[in-house]
């Protein structure tokens, strides 16, 4: 039985938040459950990619063009201490 008068201190071994977040990471796993089920089938995988590619397809012609040109020159990359790595998502500028 746990005294009033002693603080509780998470078990670092539990791997359940202490507290408040038990309810709440319930609640983000009871909404994404579904999803994660959904995207363990290869064939529901293959459909998103489907899907993503034919938005790209949409998006390359349309009036908005030239947004979706310049999403591939946006740098992505990390930095950890003095070294720096960082690419734009268009393959061909690695090349160069």
């Amino acid at each position: 039985m746990a005294n009033p008068n002693i603080p509780e201190f998470p078990n670092p071994a539990s791997p359940n938040p202490p507290g408040v977040w038990s309810p709440m990471r319930q609640g983000v796993q009871r909404i994404f459950a579904p999803v994660e089920r959904f995207l363990a089938i290869e064939a529901a995988s293959g459909l998103v990619l489907m899907i993503a590619a034919v938005a790209a397809l949409v998006w390359a012609n349309s009036p908005r063009r030239a947004a979706y040109a310049n999403l591939w020159h946006v740098p992505i990359g990390f930095k950890l201490g003095a070294f720096t790595f960082q690419r734009d998502l268009h393959f061909g500028s690695m090349m160069a």
